[in-house]
């Protein structure tokens, strides 16, 4: 057997093979990520690379991205969390707030969604279109991320701003200009401890958005809790809610969601907001709270 050993702040490390005959006691030597970066890395499009193993600093900020999403994963089918989160809905037209809606929900498992397979994404891309003329945006799981559909469609370059000078950036785009819509983003570290902060993504080559200010996309956030377990404590997802001005010439004919005739007129957000986490009878993460007094004088 080999082991091989995933740390936050430390490179991976797998060790020699190893004869399992009985009770085995390692010891294994293990260094920590040596990232010393600038406040602000100049980026090139020239030098994308096309997998984070083809650049030093990209490939130890990817594999202590890696780290926290698989950990994350393994906490999401673990039954034994309770989550308690609140979800919020919202409806845009034309830029005006239509309808909104709020509920909280307790669960056992993930606070999470469920993507199209990575695969399905590689093939076919982010966006379909139903049967009734709409179209409707699938949105990247913890999953997708781990596949090496991700890691081989996307170039990654690290990055840095003067307004997250405690952050590392490593953006993704995809590696070709395909017809179909991808997503390109950023992952943000924390530039001491190297341990994911958040994802934000959007969508690219959509031919009816509304130009590179379009709000289609989201935001995940992340969080390690006090047992080593990781959480998603927040998730939302920008989706914007076509429809087709002309059915299709032929009844029962597929249509196409790069048709002309789509238009971006209304934008749905969705969000998810963890309130705590629980593991028996101990709170294990919780979110910070505020309190307010109210007079009300007569």
């Amino acid at each position: 057997y080999r082991l091989r050993v995933l740390r936050i702040g430390f490179t991976p490390t797998t060790t020699d093979p190893i004869a399992i005959t009985g009770d085995t006691l390692l010891a294994l030597r293990i260094h920590s990520v040596p990232v010393r970066l600038g406040t602000v890395t100049a980026r090139s499009r020239d030098k994308c690379r096309v997998k984070p193993g083809e650049g030093l600093v990209s490939a130890m900020l990817w594999d202590q991205v890696k780290t926290a999403l698989l950990a994350t994963s393994i906490t999401s089918r673990d039954v034994r969390y309770r989550f308690e989160a609140v979800y919020h809905t919202r409806l845009w037209h034309d830029g005006e707030l239509r309808s909104m809606a709020m509920r909280e929900v307790p669960m056992h498992g993930a606070l999470s969604w469920q993507s199209l397979p990575p695969e399905a994404l590689r093939e076919f891309g982010y966006v379909s279109a139903d049967s009734v003329g709409g179209v409707w945006f699938a949105a990247p799981d913890v999953d997708v991320l781990l596949s090496p559909y991700f890691e081989e469609e996307h170039c990654f370059q690290v990055r840095g701003t003067p307004s997250e000078a405690d952050s590392i950036g490593l953006d993704f785009e995809p590696a070709r200009r395909r017809r179909q819509v991808e997503i390109g983003g950023t992952l943000w570290l924390d530039r001491a401890t190297q341990k994911l902060r958040s994802l934000d993504f959007h969508y690219v080559n959509v031919p009816y958005q509304r130009g590179p200010d379009s709000l289609a996309g989201g935001r995940v956030a992340f969080a390690d809790m006090p047992n080593g377990a990781w959480i998603i404590t927040h998730w939302e997802a920008r989706m914007p809610a076509a429809t087709l001005l002309l059915a299709a010439s032929k009844q029962g004919e597929r249509i196409d969601p790069f048709h002309p005739l789509y238009r971006d007129r209304h934008v749905r957000v969705t969000e998810a907001d963890l309130l705590r986490v629980q593991l028996g009878p101990d709170i294990l993460w919780s979110r910070p709270t505020a309190s307010f007094v109210a007079r009300v004088r007569v």
